[in-house]
């Protein structure tokens, strides 16, 4: 039952940074004024929201599979003991049921938000109409979303009010301590970061996210990539690209700058003896894994495997 606890917990992270995001686009498109701050973003929101956008389909696809499969798995067992607590096995499978139908009408949203964003996208500049193009797009797209604005607010209130707290309750009954302060390890995939993730860096502009993966059943440090779909780990002297991942989201952490030999007392596990430190390269951060004998921070970069001495360690 531990990988139905870690699908649960995972599950409702994911669905929270979810919502969150349409919710993100839904205020950001109400409250758009013609102000000269927000003449030049329509380009870069429309790219961003059709990454996103994307990012969250295969995620919704990855869910199904993963559902299903555990699903499968346990349906013909009457009685499951996760805890001291016997607990029958429909209870497990009608929330399954119910997660899936959740994340079927957030799939319905980010479809929708995407074509209307596409559909926005194309308007075009009239011959000699006053109106910036960009504010033309921006209003229209504002129009859009008023239609259904309620829409999506009850649902929201219905998320939150009611199904985050019955959730919680289910999964804090099964695994009383992933309310902790302490770091939790988010299942996920294609690319998605779920809610309350830790930075890892800045690439070529873009934010990173500290995740772990297994690599030849080793489980190593890697860093999440939203715009590749996939997280990527340095080992054997290559770089190895993952769409399943776990993310580190919750936690206190703070990058210390750290010389090899030794780690420190606090510093973050990802397995037992492989530690997180990551080193800064024309303005970008790579992260990499850091272990015995000499505790280096291993990354790759020009097709060639490095180990540096002087770095910084989660």
């Amino acid at each position: 039952m531990a990988d139905w606890h870690a699908m649960m917990v995972s599950l409702m992270w994911n669905m929270q940074a979810w919502r969150d995001w349409i919710q993100e686009i839904f205020e950001h498109a109400l409250s758009y004024h013609n102000t000269p701050s927000t003449r030049d973003t329509w380009s870069s929101f429309q790219r961003r929201i059709t990454t996103e956008a994307l990012q969250w389909r295969q995620y919704s696809m990855f869910c199904h599979q993963l559902t299903t499969r555990l699903h499968i798995r346990y349906k013909d067992r009457e009685f499951v003991s996760p805890t001291r607590t016997t607990v029958q096995t429909k209870t497990y499978i009608a929330c399954q049921e119910e997660m899936l139908k959740i994340i079927e009408m957030f799939n319905k949203w980010t479809k929708w938000l995407t074509l209307v964003v596409k559909e926005t996208n194309t308007l075009q500049e009239m011959s000699g109409a006053d109106v910036p193009l960009h504010q033309t797009r921006w209003t229209h797209l504002k129009i859009k979303l008023e239609g259904y604005a309620k829409d999506w607010s009850k649902y929201n209130m219905f998320l939150k009010g009611s199904w985050e707290k019955k959730y919680s309750s289910v999964i804090e009954d099964y695994l009383p301590e992933w309310k902790k302060s302490d770091a939790v390890w988010v299942v996920s995939a294609c690319g998605a970061v779920p809610s309350g993730a830790v930075a890892a860096g800045v690439f070529d502009g873009e934010v990173t996210w500290v995740a772990r993966t297994t690599h030849k059943c080793k489980v190593l440090p890697a860093a999440l990539y939203p715009s590749k779909h996939c997280c990527l780990v340095y080992a054997d002297g290559i770089v190895h690209k993952y769409t399943k991942y776990q993310v580190m989201c919750n936690a206190e952490v703070r990058w210390v700058a750290w010389r090899g030999g030794s780690v420190g007392a606090r510093a973050v596990e990802v397995a037992p003896g492989v530690y997180v430190g990551r080193v800064q390269h024309r303005g970008n951060h790579l992260l990499g894994a850091v272990h015995a004998p000499h505790y280096r921070c291993h990354v790759v970069f020009f097709g060639r495997p490095f180990a540096f001495n002087n770095y910084e360690l989660l």
